[in-house]
């Protein structure tokens, strides 16, 4: 718009544009003034937040490039949802979790039966010394037979306990019952965010070929409109309407963009990618 404001005052001068057409220009120009600056505060606090982020100076100089050159974005994309979900339950920090959890579970529920179960002590006796089930005999075993040998096994247990066992092994089934739920639901979970990411990559790489294509057909207008502006053939509000045409198209491909590598992180982030 300061270019055409520009253009308009050469216009002016030369008496084909009104003073009317020139201070349209300079109310349009100055009208979009606040949007820079607008514009330029976000970049600086998405720098000092990115550098927040990283963990480096908030002082350094950050640039952005849209060198288009350096985004592949391929014309379309095809994914296996089966295997991105098996290495989803795979790599996933939550499965391993899990796991982990359910085999606590189960050792727990082994414990809570074991309740069931008597306590079983043998003792041996040799010449006056004893020697329990838990001793390590050695050559001793086979020494002198000649000598008494006495032989104790022992059984304990409750056989009436106020029903604690019982509890115990209710609870603990009923705990690997919930991780086996829980396991389910996380399952259920993880391929569903698979296949959101995967969705949201499909509708992401449409936008941006619909978005260069617009991008084109404005640029295209707006030379047109120029031209015609020129020729005395168009107006102020002309030129606007096609700047502002261009200005979308470019904001939804630059949208589209980040979104789409946005989303190729949040698959990685879905199936346990960590590199």
């Amino acid at each position: 718009m300061g270019r055409h404001e520009q253009e308009m005052r050469v216009f002016y001068q030369a008496g084909t544009k009104s003073r009317y057409d020139l201070l349209q220009a300079q109310v349009n120009h100055e009208g979009l003034k606040p949007d820079l600056i607008t514009a330029q505060n976000n970049l600086a606090l998405a720098n000092m937040k990115l550098a927040t982020t990283i963990g480096i100076e908030k002082a350094r100089q950050i640039t952005a490039s849209d060198d288009a050159s350096k985004v592949s974005i391929p014309q379309s994309v095809e994914f296996d949802l089966e295997k991105l979900v098996e290495q989803s339950y795979r790599d996933r920090p939550e499965m391993r979790e899990l796991k982990v959890t359910n085999e606590i579970n189960a050792a727990q529920l082994k414990m809570a039966y074991a309740g069931y179960k008597p306590k079983v002590n043998l003792t041996a006796s040799l010449g006056g010394s004893t020697l329990d089930n838990q001793t390590n005999l050695g050559t001793d075993w086979a020494g002198d037979m000649t000598k008494d040998w006495t032989l104790m096994m022992n059984v304990t247990g409750n056989f009436f306990d106020g029903f604690k066992t019982p509890s115990l092994v209710s609870q603990a089934k009923q705990t690997v019952e919930k991780a086996e739920l829980d396991e389910s639901y996380t399952r259920d979970t993880m391929r569903l965010d698979v296949q959101q990411a995967i969705q949201t990559i499909h509708g992401d790489v449409e936008t941006i070929t619909a978005s260069k294509a617009q991008i084109d057909l404005s640029k295209e207008n707006l030379r047109l409109t120029q031209s015609r502006f020129e020729a005395g053939m168009a107006t102020t509000t002309d030129i606007m309407d096609a700047e502002l045409a261009l200005d979308k198209a470019s904001n939804a491909y630059y949208q589209g963009v980040s979104a789409y590598l946005t989303a190729l992180a949040q698959l990685d982030l879905s199936v346990g990618k960590d590199n």
